[in-house]
């Protein structure tokens, strides 16, 4: 039997120790609220983030950091990927020769220096394994069983292969790949192209220009990828296309409302004021797009977020910049 700890007891971290624990694996959960942990325990609920769903009986809750480290040979970060710097810092002395691997289920860049969650995590900890769960899936429909594909990347193929085994069902398929790069380039850039599906519809500009937007945005993904050394596979894959189609396309999509938010507003900085969800493709915008400066990547929708994120120009600006733009066009 395995033994998983899970840092993040938020709807995501809730809905992977279901589906862990429902595959047989010793689940130990920890999260940073402590009221939420306790009446979790008590409860057998998370009355917060998934009230309906019973959480099985294979999940011990946490409150000490220190010793749910201690109760695991897996450690899985799912909290947001601002945190993790810090996270990784505070558990590396708790980490010994019996842990197996650092797995990670959230998607994002570092917001000052622009590093990878694996780049973040191999800097304090550079012994271990590392994988990074990935792909269009909503936690709400992973913890009650419907159909999800996910891909797995670690460049240690033995680790990324145990997690597939522990988290494959007849509900969730799991697909594995070594292209670490290229699945964490996919699962951040979605985000920002999701901002920006979202300010079309929050603009009422079609169906059409949704459909020429996503589609131009993957081609900035796939051109990004490639030029820090990721795989084109893996953008028009799950984690690629997949993932950027489902964040486009759905309501529940944290990114996708947040670009609603900023036409409905009036800007970026009030549509901020009245969201109470992370977002990380606010963040991720202005990291993608130094890191696209230093590449010399052409990245012209991403650029555009990046100043309406800012303020600095408006929804309706970035429209006609964006359909301004000088030919030759390149498909």
């Amino acid at each position: 039997m395995h033994k998983l700890t899970i840092l993040g007891a938020g709807i995501w971290g809730t809905a992977l120790a279901i589906q862990f624990g429902n595959r047989g694996c010793q689940v130990s959960l920890w999260g940073r609220n402590q009221t939420l942990i306790s009446q979790m325990a008590i409860s057998r609920f998370n009355a917060t983030y998934l009230p309906n769903i019973k959480l099985p009986d294979a999940i011990t809750f946490y409150k000490d950091l220190d010793t749910a480290i201690a109760a695991g040979d897996i450690i899985l970060l799912v909290t947001p990927s601002g945190s993790i710097p810090q996270l990784i810092k505070r558990i590396a002395p708790v980490i010994n020769s019996r842990h197996q691997g650092i797995a990670w289920a959230c998607k994002g860049i570092e917001v000052n220096s622009g590093r990878w969650t694996h780049e973040v995590i191999s800097e304090v900890v550079p012994h271990l394994p590392l994988a990074a769960i990935s792909g269009p899936s909503f936690a709400q429909e992973v913890a009650i069983g419907l159909p999800t594909a996910l891909v797995i990347a670690c460049e240690q193929e033995p680790f990324g292969r145990t997690l597939a085994e522990m988290l494959h069902s007849d509900t969730l398929r799991v697909y594995t790949t070594t292209d670490v790069i290229g699945v964490e380039c996919g699962g951040a850039l979605k985000n920002v192209i999701a901002i920006a599906a979202g300010i079309s519809e929050g603009l009422r500009l079609g169906e059409n220009a949704k459909a020429a937007l996503v589609t131009r945005g993957i081609a900035e993904v796939i051109r990004f990828t490639q030029a820090i050394g990721g795989h084109r596979e893996t953008i028009v894959g799950l984690a690629g296309i997949g993932d950027i189609m489902l964040s486009c396309s759905s309501n529940s999509s944290r990114n996708h409302n947040f670009g609603k938010m900023i036409v409905k507003y009036g800007s970026a900085q009030k549509a901020r004021d009245k969201n109470t969800k992370v977002v990380e493709g606010v963040d991720t915008a202005n990291a993608v797009l130094r890191i696209a400066q230093r590449h010399n990547i052409e990245m012209p929708i991403c650029e555009q977020i990046a100043l309406i994120l800012a303020d600095r120009i408006t929804a309706e600006q970035a429209v006609k910049q964006l359909l301004q733009r000088q030919a030759p066009f390149k498909a």
